[in-house]
């Protein structure tokens, strides 16, 4: 979502309302992103120790932030 946002900001043409929604839309995306985020903090609060190693590090998997480094606005 991040990235089509993203590439929108950059094909869209110059019209406020536009910037707006797109705007809005990187604020819901952060948002969406921080709850991930936390559920994955509270899922490895409950994962058992006897987990097999890696578990916890695939929920967790780089989302948005890490893939748009490359993206230039």
């Amino acid at each position: 979502m991040e990235a089509l946002t993203s590439y929108l900001d950059l094909v869209s043409p110059d019209d406020t309302r536009i910037r707006e929604q797109l705007r809005r839309l990187h604020a819901e995306i952060a948002c969406a992103d921080q709850i991930l985020c936390d559920g994955v903090r509270t899922l490895r609060a409950y994962l058992p120790a006897t987990q097999p190693e890696g578990v916890a590090e695939e929920l967790s998997r780089p989302r948005t932030k890490a893939a748009m480094a490359s993206v230039a606005h």
